[in-house]
C-alpha cells in the first residue's frame, strides 16, 4: 500500500522509530519524499531550471523521491520521462500525449525502463554533472548513464569514465552500448551525440 501525505509538517504517524522504552509503534515512518510538486508542468519545470533541484537532491540524500508526472507535456525524445526516471526512484506516469509519435516514444521508453529498473529504483546515483547521471546496478558490476540536452539544438559531448570510481570491478573489460567509445588503461572515452531537448541512454556492462 502506498500512502501519499502532503502535509509539510513532521507529524506523520510513525515518524522515525520510537525509543526502546516507549510503548509506541516501532514503525520507521515514511520511506520516500514527494518530489516538490514538480509534476503538473514537468517540461516547463525542466526547461526553466526548477527540476535541476532533483539532481542536487540525489547528490545530497539517499531517501528516495516519489513523483507522478503528466506525460502530455513531453516531447518525441521522452525528455520529461527520462529526466524524472533518472532523478526519482519511485516514478508514476499519467496522461496520453496527443501526438502518436510521442506516444510510441513513451511506450519504447517504458519498455527500456522496465528492463533497467533495478538501476533506477535500487542502484547508486552518481552525478557527473547536471546533465549526466550515472546509476550503478545494486548487485552487478554494470551501470547506465543518462545524458540530457536541454538546448533546442543537437550537441556532442565527450565523456571520460573510470569504472573503478563508481564501484565497478576495475579488472573487467566493459562494453559501452549507445555511443562510440574507446577503452584504455581502465578508462573509457565516450562521444555522445544528443538531439535538441533530448536524451541518450548508455549502458556499461
Amino acid at each position: 500500500m502506498l500512502m501519499e501525505m502532503h502535509s509539510p509538517d513532521p507529524i506523520y504517524y510513525g515518524h522515525g522509530r520510537a525509543s526502546a522504552n516507549e510503548e509506541f509503534s516501532s514503525a520507521l515512518g515514511f520511506d520516500s519524499v514527494w518530489a516538490f510538486e514538480l509534476m503538473w508542468q514537468p517540461m516547463e519545470d525542466l526547461l526553466s531550471g526548477r527540476s535541476i533541484a532533483l539532481y542536487y537532491y540525489n547528490l545530497a540524500y539517499r531517501l528516495p523521491l516519489y513523483i507522478h508526472i503528466d506525460l502530455r507535456t513531453d516531447n518525441q525524445n521522452a525528455l520529461v520521462f527520462w529526466w524524472n526516471a533518472s532523478t526519482c526512484r519511485h516514478l508514476g506516469i499519467g496522461g496520453t500525449h496527443p501526438d502518436p509519435q510521442v506516444q510510441q516514444a513513451h511506450k519504447l521508453a517504458m519498455k527500456t525502463y522496465r528492463r533497467l529498473k533495478p538501476f533506477f529504483a535500487a542502484g547508486t546515483f552518481y552525478g557527473l554533472d547536471e546533465m549526466t547521471h550515472l546509476h550503478r546496478h545494486p548487485t552487478e558490476s554494470s551501470a547506465i548513464i543518462n545524458c540530457f540536452n536541454l538546448e533546442d539544438h543537437a550537441v556532442e559531448r565527450p565523456l571520460e569514465i573510470e569504472p573503478a570510481r563508481f564501484g565497478l570491478d576495475p579488472q573487467r573489460e566493459y562494453k559501452v552500448t549507445g555511443a562510440a567509445s574507446q577503452g584504455r588503461e581502465g578508462r573509457y572515452t565516450i562521444n555522445v551525440a544528443i538531439p535538441g531537448r533530448g536524451h541518450v541512454l548508455l549502458e556499461i556492462g
